[in-house]
């Protein structure tokens, strides 16, 4: 890893040490004692930046990424824009404003959240030098060509010549999808015909991101995953689609879980709407409004156990208790909305 270098002009020699957790860039130090620390996110995305010269306070500024994990901003914790990046589609510098020129130049973290060296005009990625002002690396790719893609045998071209689709995050593999931030290959391929379902795809992508990191998985596994997620949401909605269903509560995976969960429901709201329909018709004495509230909330409890069964099954923001909660109305004479009636 690039972890001192030294830099030699007619001012003089300053140099910088740095430090790495594998690919991800912790902190740096200056030759005059400012220290820069990075925040990450679990995902690798560039979140902040603290700059603490010697004897000074720590500076803390927010990193501002677009959709394929650039840093096109940084801005202060009063919201002013420090630094600003525009780049040509392979990653090439067009133009840089700010109010703190020295940041901006400073700052490491720039397309794809890559390593950029100031000096040079090249990308660290790390395993080679990446040059964008030719869209080439200044070594060969480390990984041998892919058979049945000719592509490849350009062993220096980045990303192929596809830097919208693709990324080389290690400067050693070929990735698709968005840098930091990444992009499903779901969600690309829909993008174009459909975006409300390239939306809806990347969403399902994020979410398992998200709770793969929660579950202790690695980057690798926890991409892995959501790509599964991802292909599994794409051809809820293709099916969705075929079929000429639009509704908005059916479960994001329509396996036979879902649909059971769903035609529990319907059968116990049947049972249960009868049974509170009889005893609004005869109240008991002293307990109309119960009754009158368990006839009326009878009616919703479908609705409730197909948004529970969407919310575990689907997006997996529920709990298993908000299904046993709702399946309450499978049993005859129990609705799951007079059960809140009487906690409230």
């Amino acid at each position: 890893m690039r972890e001192h270098v030294s830099v030699t002009t007619p001012e003089g020699t300053t140099s910088t040490e740095s430090v790495w957790d594998g690919q991800t860039l912790l902190a740096e130090r200056d030759s005059d004692g400012t220290l820069y620390r990075y925040v990450h996110g679990p995902d690798g995305s560039p979140l902040s930046i603290v700059r603490t010269r010697p004897g000074g306070p720590d500076e803390r500024f927010n990193y501002h990424t677009d959709a394929l994990g650039s840093v096109v901003a940084i801005t202060s914790e009063a919201g002013t824009v420090v630094a600003s990046y525009r780049y040509g589609a392979f990653g090439e510098l067009l133009a840089t404003g700010g109010s703190d020129a020295a940041l901006a130049s400073r700052n490491p973290l720039r397309y794809r959240a890559y390593y950029y060296d100031t000096h040079s005009a090249l990308y660290y990625l790390p395993a080679r030098y990446y040059d964008p002002a030719s869209a080439r690396f200044l070594s060969p790719d480390p990984a041998p060509a892919s058979a049945g893609d000719p592509r490849t045998l350009d062993r220096y071209l980045y990303c192929t010549g596809d830097p919208v689709n693709y990324y080389d995050p290690s400067g050693a593999y070929l990735a698709a999808g968005g840098g930091a931030s990444k992009v499903s290959d779901e969600a690309i391929a829909l993008a174009k015909d459909d975006l409300a379902a390239a939306i809806a795809v990347q969403d399902a992508y994020r979410a398992t991101v998200a709770a793969s990191y929660a579950s202790g998985l690695s980057y690798d596994a926890a991409h892995a995953a959501a790509e599964v997620a991802a292909a599994e949401r794409a051809a809820a909605l293709a099916e969705r689609e075929s079929a000429g269903i639009n509704w908005s509560l059916l479960p994001t995976r329509p396996d036979a879980i879902s649909w059971g969960l769903m035609g529990a429901g319907a059968v116990g709201d049947i049972a249960t709407g009868l049974g509170a329909i009889e005893a609004v018709t005869v109240p008991p004495a002293g307990v109309p409004a119960y009754k009158l509230a368990k006839g009326y909330n009878a009616v919703v409890d479908g609705l409730g156990i197909v948004y529970s069964g969407y919310q575990w099954l689907g997006s997996r923001n529920g709990s298993l208790g908000d299904v046993a909660l709702s399946g309450l109305s499978i049993a005859p004479g129990v609705s799951t909305g007079s059960c809140w009636s009487i906690l409230g």
